[in-house]
């Protein structure tokens, strides 16, 4: 948005999930809101024989951490039917069609197009029985199961308990459950030290593979799900033993004898690490903002592919002392089955650059493909790439009208008619901003009593007496009418209405000013302006009720563009009634309360002319 578009508009945090489309012939689809799907950061993504899921934290509540999962989902093929429906509703009519005939083949086709929009919307998010979660989760297809995994700060169960002291994983599944789909009862991945977190999920070679950061450890951690549901390493421990105690005395050679041979024959670590001292000073850092990123995996070119921010990237220099996330190196390493590499950079670059993200990745084959999308380090734009074995990782490109700060999600699915579907990158996100239009201005009130310069002569109507039921309180009331002169020199009418509440006792009326048990009052009040001999209204004019105040009440309605002319103002028997009084008691009668009974009274059409 330009900045000439902004002026007049306020920014609000977009908590809005968006989606759009790749195809290779096509490139980038505009984005689309979701409507109702709210989140605090990143969604996740996965495909299960043809439908569609996607599973976020919700949107933010306050500053809490731990958050309950929402989930929603979709089924392409679902729509066929309701395509087929607007292709018949659309089908030419015969030239010697009737008028008759079109405009119902037109209702038809509006008929069709509102259904077929309506099918191709989401499932309204739904909430995952008492789970919450403190990270993005991660979901795969697990062979026709859709299997989750997410984080708890922590013990579960106890949803408040955001300490940071421990930080666990915990995996689930989608089930039926009388009909309805239904997540399990999660259970605990048993895992290294007591800070785990940013889980990435994929199958390869016919399991589930997890990879996670063991942030107590400083490690990168990659587990394998076993048919029975245990996770056993992928790479055991001591293989990685092995490899420190390697470079470890690499090390030390080079200390003792300056001799860099050991070190530089060192291979890759037998699964990706940080290779850091963690330094608790950002600690902060990550309670603040979580961890920059979960794992990304995706199954390319018969590998394991692995895209994850090396560390958080803590800012020291950031103001009042505190510290934030900066951009981060996207580590890229892949598995082969049996050892973990780093993928090499293309040769054909003369200077590669490396990706560096704000937050994570997503990552997705499609197209022969490796395709990564995350937030650009400065500005709110996400970017793309692609990767091959050949050529490397491309320049990452901007994608225009698709903003973001979150790292977003990518999945390859088909959608079409049966038998010549194509297949798509969806791309989901959270967004940035919207943009607001500011409040319009209050429009300036009616003019009121007070905005009157001046009073003419007042002429006053016959007074008209209404008794309640047995005649023990009655009402006198009047209209009285002045013309009057505004402030700004143009002319109004001033319509009183002026009302005394009585009551009978012995053999005299008194002035009812009620009980302590019963106010006297006016409900509402309506009076209407005609032309004398005139069928219909001219208009009318409402006034508030109130209390009497020793038994007396009068209202001021100020009345403004009138022509000249003779009008006749009516207080409306309908629209006004006086409730309370001295006669009452808790007693019913008819029915009724005395209240009720003996002191309410809908007044006659008192009414006055004038001639203005």
């Amino acid at each position: 948005m330009t900045d000439d578009a902004q002026q007049g508009t306020e920014q609000q945090d977009d908590q809005n999930l968006w989606r759009a489309m790749y195809t290779a012939e096509h490139g980038w689809s505009p984005g689309v809101a979701f409507a109702d799907h709210l989140s605090i950061a990143a969604p996740a993504l996965a495909e299960v024989d043809g439908t569609l899921y996607c599973a976020h934290r919700g949107a933010r509540q306050g500053g809490r951490k731990q958050l309950p999962l929402r989930w929603t989902s979709f089924t392409p093929s679902s729509v066929r039917p309701f395509v087929a429906a607007l292709e018949k509703a659309s089908a030419p009519l015969p030239e010697d069609a009737t008028a008759e005939q079109q405009a119902k083949r037109q209702q038809d086709v509006e008929a069709a197009a509102d259904a077929l929009a309506q099918a191709r919307k989401w499932a309204p998010d739904a909430y995952a029985d008492f789970i919450h979660t403190s990270e993005t989760p991660a979901l795969v297809n697990d062979h026709g199961t859709l299997r989750m995994v997410f984080t708890q700060l922590g013990t579960y169960g106890y949803y408040d308990d955001e300490d940071g002291n421990r930080s666990s994983l915990w995996e689930t599944h989608l089930e039926l459950s009388d009909g309805e789909a239904r997540w399990a009862e999660p259970t605990e991945i048993p895992t290294w030290g007591q800070m785990a977190l940013a889980p990435g999920l994929a199958v390869f070679n016919g399991a589930v593979h997890l990879v996670y950061v063991d942030l107590h450890n400083q490690y990168v951690q990659h587990l394998v799900r076993g048919a029975e549901g245990q996770w056993e390493p992928a790479v055991t421990p001591d293989a990685l033993a092995a490899y420190e105690q390697a470079s470890t005395a690499a090390i030390q050679a080079l200390a003792d004898n300056d001799d860099r041979a050991p070190l530089d024959a060192l291979p890759d670590p037998p699964l990706p690490y940080r290779g850091e001292t963690l330094d608790w000073l950002i600690q902060d850092a990550i309670d603040k903002h979580g961890w920059p990123g979960n794992a990304a995996l995706a199954v390319h070119d018969g590998a394991l592919h692995l895209l994850l921010r090396a560390d958080p990237g803590p800012n020291f220099l950031a103001e009042d002392g505190e510290t934030e996330l900066q951009g981060g190196d996207l580590l890229h390493a892949v598995f082969d089955g049996t050892t973990w590499t780093y993928a090499p950079e293309a040769s054909s670059q003369a200077d590669p650059q490396p990706l560096v993200s704000r937050r994570g990745a997503a990552l997705a084959t499609y197209d022969g493909k490796l395709h990564a999308v995350f937030p650009a380090v400065e500005g709110d734009k996400l970017l793309h790439t692609t990767w091959t074995r050949n050529e490397g990782w491309t320049s990452p490109a901007k994608l225009e009208g698709h903003d973001s700060n979150n790292t977003p999600a990518l999945l390859p699915y088909k959608e079409g008619p049966a038998g010549a579907e194509r297949e798509a990158l969806l791309l989901v996100h959270r967004g940035v901003d919207r943009y607001v239009p500011p409040t319009p201005p209050v429009p300036p009130l009616p003019p009121s009593i007070e905005d009157v310069a001046s009073r003419g002569k007042t002429v006053t109507g016959t007074t008209v007496t209404d008794h309640a039921n047995g005649a023990w309180s009655r009402l006198r009331h009047d209209i009285s009418l002045t013309p009057a002169t505004l402030k700004n020199g143009k002319s109004a009418l001033i319509a009183t209405w002026d009302a005394v509440a009585e009551y009978y006792w012995g053999f005299g009326w008194y002035r009812d000013k009620g009980t302590r048990f019963s106010t006297v009052r006016v409900d509402r009040g309506t009076l209407w302006i005609r032309k004398p001999g005139a069928l219909g209204l001219h208009s009318y004019a409402d006034f508030g009720g109130g209390e009497f105040s020793n038994g007396h009440f009068r209202v001021d309605v100020l009345i403004t563009d009138l022509e000249p002319g003779t009008y006749e103002i009516e207080l409306s028997s309908s629209n006004t009634q006086k409730t309370g009084g001295y006669w009452w008691d808790e007693h019913l009668f008819n029915g009724r309360t005395d209240r009720e009974y003996w002191t309410a009274i809908t007044p006659s059409s008192s009414h006055a002319t004038i001639t203005i």
